[in-house]
């Protein structure tokens, strides 16, 4: 409950610069909020050798997932020019404005056993800032049979301004209730689409949305998060899920660097 309130707190300020964006920006992800690109010279498999080479600075978790966030800047180029030979800078710009940032960046690692229904990652959610871009880039698998991510989603709700879900407080008690829930009221809206080494999801995380895990596999991905700078500045006082607030997955955040490389391609 202290959550939820503290949420509302800050849900004014949140709908505020989200107003400032404008229509025209919001519409930049069409009527569905999200858009899949195929990517061009990507050697992704850069990524997932370096994520294997620093073990050491692995973060675990206790469902199962392992984080990393520290890049050196070899790493930070690759993003970079990710970015830039994809066009995904006019995307981003576009969408968020020019006072886009890189908020957080990170390779996940989870490990998928069976249905993992029990994973609140898997239940109905928006990320509780409002408009905010996440990108999700598929690496080659740590297992050759499985590289592919899923995520579901319901058209249209990125339109929506921020206000705190009790929907997505009912995946803290019953994923599978939350799910009857969502089909129940949104069927039709429900849309599946994948990330995968060949292409990446640019996605508002104010949509609702969950991650679809079945089978047992490895999904490894690079996930960037951009937003305006002046919603996690805003933000980072509350400790809401920006990247500036939340608590590192290592001791070393190489935020810094990461804004520098984002900025140098604008």
């Amino acid at each position: 409950m202290k959550d939820f309130l503290v949420k509302w707190q800050y849900a004014k300020l949140v709908r505020e610069i989200d107003r400032s964006h404008g229509e025209s920006k919001v519409s930049a992800l069409g009527r569905s909020g999200v858009k899949a690109i195929k990517l061009a010279d990507a050697n992704l498999s850069i990524l997932r050798d370096y994520f294997l080479e620093k073990r050491e600075l692995w973060v675990n978790t206790t469902n199962g997932d392992t984080y990393l966030n520290f890049f050196e800047d070899r790493i930070i180029s690759f993003i970079s020019s990710l970015i830039k030979n994809n066009n995904i800078k006019s995307d981003l710009i576009d969408y968020i404005g020019n006072g886009v940032i890189l908020d957080d960046a990170y390779i996940w690692n989870k490990v998928i056993d069976g249905n993992l229904t029990s994973d609140i990652s898997g239940g109905w959610h928006d990320d509780n800032v409002g408009r905010r871009i996440k990108i999700f880039i598929g690496l080659p698998s740590l297992k050759s049979s499985d590289g592919i991510t899923k995520t579901q989603y319901i058209r249209g709700t990125h339109h929506f301004l921020y206000r705190p879900r009790l929907l997505g407080y009912l995946r803290y008690f019953s994923v599978s209730l939350q799910n009857l829930l969502v089909h129940a009221f949104y069927g039709l809206r429900i849309k599946t689409i994948q990330a995968s080494p060949d292409n990446c999801l640019i996605f508002d995380t104010n949509l609702i949305h969950r991650g679809v895990y079945r089978g047992s596999s490895n999904r490894l991905i690079l996930v960037l998060e951009f937003i305006d700078k002046r919603k996690s500045d805003a933000l980072t006082p509350y400790q809401a899920p920006v990247g500036r607030s939340q608590p590192p997955r290592i001791c070393n955040m190489s935020l810094e660097k990461l804004d520098v490389a984002f900025q140098a391609i604008n």
